[in-house]
């Protein structure tokens, strides 16, 4: 989403008060609440990612020694450690400040970028060791700005979006070898001065036929989005837009993800007949279905990729909803029938979770929430298998 918007989300999560949901079954385990160490990571949006050998990585917008983000490190027990902070040379923050999620790297490393700093305040791309030693890849030159997340491509290169800037000035899709070598490989356009085909993207997943699949978080038809397939020679090609008489939901939450029928899966923060988001399939041609309307008593306002287990279903997280108006973790068949499984609140157990759920090698789920916790800048939480 916007740089603007970003910034403003936890305001956003704390005035919405979608309706509440009475269901919460399973076992939830505060691992650690941030906010307990001086250097802490505060405020997390983007998950956890979880290595080989079970230890778990994570990135904060804000806190760490010098309040502009941090990566983090925590086992499985909940020992959590800081390996990095960002912005040490204040105020320029040429290592660039608020960190997004974080990719594990097929040669151990951990990939990620900034959404801003670096030597023009319009993010980084950096790399940095399971032990802390960062390195930046690319500090984007205000051409383009505000990165968004990473995926590799069939070419061992790493592929990303960024949310603004370009030739009209709403988002690119760009690469970036290993070694740091980047290219911008698409400008969103807007022909006549409209977002026909999407503006403001928000990231990529490779599919398995070799394509990268997207979501922007305006524009198209009806201006609330679209899903966009973009083939590795450069063609771009709109398959939705959303927000068509609350049949598809509006402002996609993220791209989507592959699927056990080898279609898409993903959601909407907001539309659909209740107003609180939406789950949808839409296969690489582009038929759309929808799958489920948030906001009844199920959660609401989804912003976390789903996940697939090895069980068949999808797993996430509302940042809104619940029994208490929280947020859940939430389980959904390919068919779209959502069960909540977990509730956050009122005790300090966590709120608003925004990124998603990384599985651990016990079978459980790890996760992060934004808010909530003994020190209000949320927690890291485990949570039972259903």
């Amino acid at each position: 989403m916007k740089r603007t918007q970003r910034n403003s989300l936890v305001s956003i999560l704390i005035a919405l008060t979608p309706l509440a949901s009475v269901q919460a079954s399973q076992t939830e385990t505060v691992l650690y609440h941030l906010g307990a160490g001086p250097t802490d990571g505060l405020l997390s949006q983007s998950g956890l990612t979880r290595d080989s050998s079970g230890n778990f990585y994570g990135a904060a917008p804000a806190g760490g020694a010098y309040g502009q983000g941090a990566v983090f490190m925590m086992t499985p027990s909940g020992a959590y450690s800081t390996l990095y902070s960002f912005c040490k040379d204040a105020p320029a923050c040429s290592d660039g400040k608020s960190p997004g999620p974080l990719l594990l790297g097929t040669d151990g490393y951990l990939y990620g970028t900034t959404s801003l700093g670096g030597p023009s305040g319009s993010g980084t791309i950096f790399k940095i060791t399971p032990t802390g030693v960062l390195t930046t890849m690319h500090a984007f030159d205000g051409s383009a700005f505000g990165p968004v997340g990473l995926v590799y491509g069939p070419d061992g290169n790493l592929y990303g979006t960024t949310n603004e800037g370009g030739s009209d000035g709403v988002g690119t899709i760009y690469k970036v070898t290993p070694g740091g070598v980047y290219t911008q490989l698409f400008s969103f356009p807007t022909p006549k001065g409209l977002l026909l085909l999407g503006g403001y993207p928000v990231g990529l997943m490779l599919g398995p036929d070799g394509n990268f699949y997207g979501a922007t978080q305006y524009g198209g038809l009806f201006g609330y989005g679209v899903i966009f397939r973009f083939s590795p020679s450069g063609a771009y090609t709109v398959l939705q837009s959303m927000g068509l008489h609350n049949r598809t939901g509006a402002y996609p939450s993220g791209p989507p993800v592959v699927g056990p029928d080898g279609a898409l899966y993903g959601t909407t923060y907001l539309g659909g007949q209740f107003d609180g988001g939406t789950a949808y399939r839409i296969t690489s041609s582009g038929a759309f279905s929808l799958l489920h309307n948030f906001g009844n008593g199920d959660g609401a306002n989804p912003l976390a990729a789903l996940l697939l287990d090895p069980d068949g279903n999808f797993y996430s997280t509302t940042s809104q909803g619940g029994s208490n108006n929280r947020g859940t973790v939430y389980q959904m068949s390919p068919s779209g029938t959502v069960n909540v499984i977990y509730s956050f609140g009122p005790s300090p157990d966590g709120a608003n979770p925004v990124g998603g759920l990384a599985k651990g090698m016990d079978g459980s789920f790890y996760g992060t929430t934004m808010l909530g916790g003994l020190f209000g800048n949320g927690v890291i939480y485990k949570l039972t298998h259903p």
